[in-house]
């Protein structure tokens, strides 16, 4: 199966470490920013598993993305991210970030849900501001757009970071997508998405 997986701001392969080693991972503003993530989606393939900002990227460009794949699992996605997080909290976690980039990360992987992960020592801080900066101005168009029955939108019943009011209003962007409410926070382990995308 040829399966492409991307991930969230601060999505390191180590918080995916069930990820196969054939299977193509991208890591937003993590080594890619989102011209590079939209080149590595272009290629296509039988399935997309995308969280977080990855679902994001995949629903903007959905245009573009959608139509390259059998199936598409959008977990935690959102049409613009400071329709729900006042741009104020972003201000601050860039501020936090320029002064200690490993308690920041830190503390947004326990928010998350999931076990903190260090910040690897090829992705610069810049790189993750760059992301934040990204998720303050970036929107996704909320008209109908392409056909999307081969989509499920996922969402995690205690997410603390993408409100479940958020990945719903995704949906009337999806004609035809599913939407599958999970146990669990703003984090869901690879394995997760992959047995929601084979139900």
């Amino acid at each position: 199966m040829d399966l492409t997986f991307v991930s969230g701001w601060a999505g390191f392969p180590a918080l995916f470490p069930d990820v196969p080693g054939d299977a193509r991972f991208l890591a937003p503003f993590a080594g890619l920013d989102e011209a590079g993530v939209l080149a590595g989606l272009e290629r296509g393939g039988d399935l997309l598993l995308a969280w977080s900002t990855g679902a994001h990227i995949a629903l903007k460009h959905r245009e573009r993305i959608l139509p390259r794949y059998g199936r598409v699992v959008l977990a935690a996605p959102f049409l613009h991210f400071s329709s729900f997080t006042p741009a104020r909290v972003l201000r601050l976690m860039r501020r936090a970030l320029a002064a200690d980039p490993v308690g920041t990360v830190a503390a947004f992987h326990a928010k998350c849900g999931a076990a903190p992960t260090p910040l690897p020592g090829d992705v610069a801080p810049a790189e993750l501001d760059a992301g934040l900066a990204f998720l303050a101005e970036s929107s996704a168009d909320p008209a109908p757009g392409v056909p999307a029955a081969h989509v499920l939108v996922l969402h995690g019943a205690d997410d603390a970071i993408v409100p479940a009011e958020a990945a719903r209003s995704c949906l009337e962007a999806l004609p035809g997508a599913r939407f599958l409410a999970l146990e669990g926070g703003h984090f869901l382990l690879f394995s997760v998405l992959l047995e929601a995308a084979r139900a």
